[in-house]
């Protein structure tokens, strides 16, 4: 009985071995009749695009109820007469204009169908006497008056959303901002196309106002009387009222000229009159920043304004990668002083363009169809080359640029892998891929993909 189990056993082991062997056979098989998958093409990772914060309808409203309240407070009928006696606080005046402006466009900017926001800002404009500003403001104001109720909306009505500093009854019933916006932009119509007359009869130019019903009409009617009736104001300000466009006001100038997926971000540059700007998606029309702007962005757009791109003589940063470009866009002669441009993930197919930017410190081509880096031989200043993703031949010519540092390319995609022995007798610091640390040295990058026989 023993042996039986045994024989039965070692039977049992016999089977289990064929039929392992046969596994074997058959996995090797089909391994060998199945074919290498092509190298994959490098991955050209979309740019981030900035998510859309929440935006809460009550807290919009409570922030330009206290710019409302600001303004009537600091143009009310208790401190004109004040100001009035010192006329050197009128340049604090204005400064306190210019920070209603600049948070009312902060406002705007995250909540750009805020007609009870463009109201105040049409406001706001008539207190400083740019008309044409202002007529824009109510057209806004109009124009999404009407979209709310095309989309079966109600336009709130003025009162009680409003609460004046002085108490005491409102003369006048009161509108909504759908019916008020039309005659208060026909007013900043009419004043812009004149040329407006200072002095003592100046305070008749603000009679039209006063006529038109609305919470904030007298505090602009008399705002407008006290800087128009007072020229000897003017000569410590400089037209308009000595105030330039606040960052905030200048990315909402951007925001309704193009066509942005985000707020347009305005920052100051480190000289007088000096801008960066960012702007994510389409960029039909740049001409309100062509004279300030040094540093541009534009991500991901389909559209750029490249004409008026000639006009920026301040640009020394271009960065337009993910945009939907085949060629660089035309560039003023007074570019040449270009230090920094990317065009990665575009359509370009050549660095012709680069010859001629002398001054280039910088220059992003990652995953385009760019090829020969010959005409960069020229970019003496060149310190940074990003290229990943890119098919590279040529690069003996790097060791044209005696500035490099820091380069990324993708040995797999070299159109020539013996270029890859050669760019080791270059002395450039920094060598890496794009999935490699952006501080990685060139002697690590050799070691991972040079064979030892070349190390």
């Amino acid at each position: 009985m023993a042996t039986a189990n045994v024989e039965m056993e070692k039977a049992l082991r016999q089977d289990a071995e064929v039929m392992a062997r046969d596994l074997s056979r058959k996995i090797s098989e089909l391994a060998s009749a199945t074919p290498m998958p092509a190298p994959l093409l490098p991955f050209k990772a979309p740019l981030a695009t900035p998510s859309k914060p929440f935006i809460n309808p009550l807290a919009v409203q409570m922030e330009i109820e206290k710019i409302e309240n600001g303004f009537r407070e600091s143009f009310s009928s208790a401190n004109l007469p004040r100001i009035e006696s010192t006329p050197a606080e009128a340049l604090e005046l204005l400064k306190l204009l210019n920070k209603r402006i600049e948070e009312t466009a902060s406002v705007l900017l995250k909540s750009p169908q805020s007609v009870r926001g463009w109201m105040l800002m049409g406001f706001l404009q008539l207190a400083g006497l740019e008309f044409k500003a202002a007529e824009r403001s109510f057209e806004k104001a109009i124009a999404n008056s009407s979209a709310l109720v095309a989309g079966g909306q109600r336009v709130d009505r003025q009162q009680p959303s409003y609460r004046p500093i002085q108490s005491g009854p409102v003369p006048f019933a009161p509108l909504s901002h759908a019916e008020s916006a039309p005659r208060l932009r026909d007013f900043a119509r009419d004043n812009s196309s004149r040329r407006l007359a200072f002095g003592k009869n100046a305070p008749d130019l603000a009679i039209p106002l006063r006529q038109i019903p609305h919470p904030l009409t007298d505090t602009a009617s008399d705002a407008i009387a006290f800087f128009a009736s007072h020229p000897q104001m003017w000569k410590v300000l400089s037209p308009p009222m000595g105030r330039k466009a606040t960052n905030n006001e200048i990315a909402l100038q951007l925001f309704l000229d193009n066509d942005p997926t985000s707020a347009p971000i305005v920052k100051s540059g480190f000289g007088p009159n000096e801008l960066d700007v960012t702007l994510e998606g389409n960029a039909k029309n740049l001409s309100s920043i062509s004279s300030q702007t040094k540093s541009l962005t534009i991500r991901n757009a389909q559209k750029i304004d490249t004409q008026n791109l000639l006009n920026f003589s301040k640009l020394t940063r271009l960065d337009l990668n993910g945009s939907d470009i085949s060629d660089p866009p035309p560039l003023p002669r007074t570019t040449l002083k270009l230090s920094q441009l990317g065009l990665a993930n575009t359509k370009i197919q050549s660095v012709k363009f680069a010859a001629g930017l002398t001054n280039l410190t910088r220059l992003e081509i990652s995953n385009t169809a760019v090829t020969d880096l010959t005409p960069l031989a020229n970019c003496k200043s060149l310190r940074t080359l990003e290229a990943g993703g890119c098919r590279l031949e040529n690069l003996r010519v790097l060791k044209e640029l005696p500035g490099l540092r820091n380069l990324t390319i993708s040995p797999e995609f070299l159109k020539n892998p013996q270029d890859l022995a050669a760019l080791k007798s270059i002395p450039i610091p920094s060598i890496r891929t794009p999935d490699e640390p952006a501080d990685q040295s060139a002697v690590e990058f050799f070691r991972k993909h040079l064979p030892l026989s070349q190390n």
